[in-house]
């Protein structure tokens, strides 16, 4: 049961990257294999994906979603970066990380929601709206390292992301600039990340 859980948790993720979970056939599709594992007609993984397999996104359609997405509700993205970082220590099953506390670890946008032109002159007004959201622009930090940074220009939060014992969190204060190609390379790390922490096979 425990891998067609986390085999679940792969394809629902894969879903909500690309698109489709929440309408049309592939609601369907996940309410009928619901229902089949309810009833003890799906009880292995290898059942699991023979029944939701022609609706799954494939690596290259994944990876390629991940590396532009962009995630506005914290949570997830605190799931998301939590899973990309277990799975870069070699976590065994880094999807299935539990909602960390947000008192403890919190969610950085390294580009601050109200990044002021003057601070962050490296982005455009139109980039700072795309990129806020992007996941590439969002870290974990210690709640109370984050507060202290706060909207601070990248050059002031350098420091404190790469002291960061969290590896991902590390690498994106190494960067010399942060700028839209700093996040776009960071999320196209990410993506090639997610394709092995959320699996679309056994």
């Amino acid at each position: 049961m425990k891998k067609v859980l986390r085999l679940t948790v792969s394809l629902s993720v894969r879903g909500l990257v690309v698109g489709g979970i929440g309408g049309g056939s592939t609601e369907t599709a996940y309410c009928n294999a619901a229902m089949k594992i309810r009833s003890g007609s799906i009880k292995t993984a290898a059942e699991l994906l023979a029944e939701l397999g022609p609706i799954v996104p494939s690596d290259a359609e994944f990876e390629k979603a991940f590396a532009i997405v962009r995630v506005t509700k914290t949570s997830l993205a605190r799931y998301l970066l939590n899973a990309l970082e277990r799975q870069l220590a070699g976590d065994s099953e880094p999807e299935l990380v539990p909602n960390s506390n947000e008192e403890q670890v919190n969610l950085e946008h390294i580009l601050p929601k109200k990044a002021t032109i003057a601070q962050w002159p490296t982005f455009t007004d139109e980039q700072r709206r795309a990129y806020i959201d992007r996941l590439g622009n969002h870290a974990l930090m210690k709640k109370t390292v984050n507060d202290g940074i706060g909207n601070k220009p990248f050059a002031d939060k350098k420091a404190a992301l790469v002291a960061s014992d969290l590896t991902l969190t590390s690498e994106a204060g190494a960067v010399a600039t942060w700028d839209a190609a700093a996040v776009d390379a960071r999320q196209v790390r990410l993506a090639k990340l997610a394709v092995l922490a959320w699996p679309a096979t056994l």
